[in-house]
């Protein structure tokens, strides 16, 4: 599972969720706090159609210095507001994943644990004969 991809409202094993705990500067406890606050944005999230935010802008800033708002138009959802903190942190626990994505592959390559893809897509050519056979 994709560290990143936890997708709230779904039951995940535990050994999913402890996967998170692999990458560098991720504690269970920045975990969970994170988990926590994502369900928080998702589940009760005050929303505002965009007209209302627009005329409540001075509103919603401060708000959003306490919880995410969202924003539908026509009754659909377009936006999330959230803090500049927030987004910060956001931010820098996305770049940590990249990170640790980018030096699994870069370990990979260097043990030789790579195919060429041309490689791969003649198999999958073969999969795909064989298949229809």
């Amino acid at each position: 599972m994709n560290a990143m991809a936890v997708e709230l409202g779904h039951s995940h094993s535990r050994g999913e969720l402890e996967a998170l705990v692999q990458y560098p500067g991720w504690t269970t406890i920045s975990i969970a706090a994170t988990l926590v606050k994502m369900i928080n944005m998702s589940c009760f999230m005050e929303t505002l159609n965009a007209t209302d935010a627009k005329r409540e802008f001075g509103e919603v800033l401060l708000k959003v210095q306490s919880a995410p708002i969202g924003i539908n138009r026509n009754g659909k959802p377009v936006a999330v507001v959230i803090s500049a903190s927030d987004y910060t942190e956001l931010n820098a626990m996305r770049n940590e994943w990249l990170k640790a994505e980018l030096q699994k592959g870069m370990d990979s390559l260097r043990s030789g644990r790579v195919t060429d893809g041309e490689v791969v897509i003649n198999r999958l050519r073969k999969r795909l004969e064989n298949a229809s056979l």
